[in-house]
């Protein structure tokens, strides 16, 4: 009997998912929301081009085989810091978005 009532909790419990949406279009949306709130840093223009380009610590990719973005995030980012070239940052999958 407890083993019954366990099963059932487990199984309740998993498909009571904080990042579970309705669909392909509102898990990309939720999804890209997370991404625009990620840390800015700046890359400066190649030789002979002024200024800076602009990017964020996360971004999201579709994984077709499990019907969910994945939310990666580069890690050790800092904030509104120029770096001379673009950096090679390790990253992770810190967020998932099902559908």
């Amino acid at each position: 009997m407890k083993e019954t009532i366990l099963i059932v909790f487990l199984t309740l419990l998993s498909s009571c998912s904080l990042n579970k949406f309705g669909s392909y279009t509102e898990a990309q949306i939720a999804c890209f929301r997370w991404k625009n709130n990620g840390i800015e840093y700046k890359v400066r223009s190649k030789p002979g081009i002024s200024g800076t380009q602009s990017f964020r610590s996360r971004y999201c990719q579709y994984d077709k085989e499990t019907r969910q973005f994945l939310g990666w995030e580069y890690q050790k980012v800092e904030a509104n810091k120029i770096y001379k070239e673009r950096p090679f940052f390790d990253k992770k999958v810190t967020k998932r978005f099902y559908f």
